[in-house]
């Protein structure tokens, strides 16, 4: 079984989901410790891209409370009294309304940014779920760390943890991710029997909102930007390449 770990970010790019393709299983972790803000910290933020006459993008992120050190991901609370949800419907629908996918999705995403969130974990899920469906990928291809039955460790030792209780013999790891495995944390994962495949993503350019192509968007913005199922699952489909990373021994 070849399975990844990430967090529930609110959205993600082609990179996440093009892994998720690639992989049998990716566990999010939603009752590990939220990272700190400047760790890669992802979780309430995206990229989208801005129409205009010039290559231009924007950062959407959903304001959360103060939280204690350690606490879980799906503890945090977002800070309702923030309009955040309004100007990031408004964001989506003022650079996206041409678009050929926009009215295809619009009732959908007009759903989702018109409910009261209480918890980020569960706005996360949600879009990271809508965002599944328009891109076809099976949905039991995503579990959450909680439904393991695992007591959370640190962050460091998740891909030792999961893969043992899933009984894999492969780890996908992300392009960041994969540079912060170690040789000994290597040596640590060959000995339990798992291989580490370290995956390179490939944005090929597909037609934006604006001039010239952007990459690293959020995958809502290639969603919205084609429309066409088959066109997106060509995109997604051409992303990824997988490498194995070795150990020293």
């Amino acid at each position: 079984m070849r399975f990844a770990i990430h967090h529930p970010t609110y959205l993600p790019d082609i990179s996440f989901f093009a892994r998720l393709e690639a992989i049998d299983v990716m566990v999010l972790l939603d009752n590990w410790p939220m990272p700190d803000p400047g760790n890669g910290n992802n979780l309430c933020r995206g990229n989208l891209r801005l129409a205009g006459q010039r290559p231009a993008t924007v950062r959407l992120t959903v304001p959360i409370h103060r939280r204690p050190r350690g606490q879980s991901v799906n503890q945090v609370h977002i800070n309702g009294r923030d309009q955040w949800a309004r100007r990031h419907w408004e964001t989506v629908r003022r650079n996206y309304r041409s678009a050929p996918g926009f009215a295809n999705a619009e009732a959908a995403l007009l759903s989702i940014y018109s409910h009261e969130w209480q918890y980020l974990c569960r706005l996360n899920m949600t879009m990271i779920r809508w965002c599944q469906r328009q891109l076809e990928i099976c949905s039991s291809k995503i579990i959450l760390s909680s439904s393991l039955g695992l007591r959370p460790g640190a962050q460091d030792n998740a891909i030792s943890i999961i893969g043992e209780a899933l009984c894999a013999n492969e780890y996908a790891a992300g392009f960041v991710e994969r540079s912060r495995i170690s040789e000994a944390d290597l040596d640590v994962l060959h000995d339990r029997g798992l291989t580490v495949l370290g995956f390179r993503t490939e944005y090929r350019p597909y037609p934006q909102v604006g001039p010239s192509f952007i990459a690293e968007l959020a995958v809502i913005d290639l969603i919205l930007s084609l429309g066409s199922r088959r066109d997106i699952r060509s995109v997604l489909m051409g992303a990824t390449e997988a490498l194995e990373v070795g150990s020293s021994r």
